[in-house]
């Protein structure tokens, strides 16, 4: 992050990704990191909250592997329909 807070992330085609490193570099901006990362071209909105559960639950799952590195996806969700995914997946969880 800058120091007045500020932060921008950059795509471009993977073979101008270097070039493009060496750019923001010589304008002294600093990369908090770069590289390669899938982008969806089809993407899929997803409206309907069981839909939307099922998304977050495989992707919680996923990330709590320790043999995945990185997941993609398509779907385009809602934050509001993403809280109320993450506020029900959290109220279910067994507490002691």
């Amino acid at each position: 992050m800058s120091p007045d807070g500020l932060t921008a992330r950059v795509a471009t085609e993977r073979t101008e990704l270097m070039s493009v490193v060496k750019f923001l570099k010589e304008k002294k901006l600093t990369l908090e990191s770069y590289g390669l990362e899938y982008a969806a071209i089809n993407t899929i909105e997803v409206t309907d909250f069981d839909k939307v559960l099922k998304i977050y639950k495989l992707l919680a799952d996923l990330e709590d592997d320790d043999d995945v590195e990185q997941v993609w996806h398509n779907a385009e969700i809602s934050a509001d329909l993403w809280q109320q995914a993450e506020t029900m997946i959290e109220k279910s969880r067994f507490r002691t």
